[in-house]
């Protein structure tokens, strides 16, 4: 079981003028959280997450916080959710902080 701090898969690997053109957001597998405990993520749960995406089910953006912490600011608004070989990738439209 992997834990879900890993970062190693982090960002993409197509980069233009030095910003990653997609984010891994999240893939399949059995985790470990130090605090939440196991807990498995399955094509079909990938699925539903763009759907939701897809449908703005929340009916607010989706951002990639600085530190996962709003109050520090966004460096990029995700515009898509692509899912590819069991991987959820988010498609960033990066801020000029970003």
């Amino acid at each position: 079981m992997r834990y879900f701090d890993d970062v190693s898969y982090l960002f993409g690997d197509s980069k233009k003028e030095g910003y990653p053109k997609r984010v891994q957001l999240m893939k399949t597998g059995k985790w470990s959280h130090p605090v939440y405990g196991a807990f498995d993520i399955t094509d079909s749960k990938l699925q539903q997450y763009k759907e939701n995406f897809d449908k703005n089910v929340r009916k607010v953006a989706i951002f990639l916080d600085v530190e996962h912490m709003p109050e520090k600011g966004a460096v990029a608004k995700f515009k898509e959710l692509v899912i590819e070989n069991g991987t959820l990738w988010g498609v960033p439209d990066w801020t000029p902080w970003g």
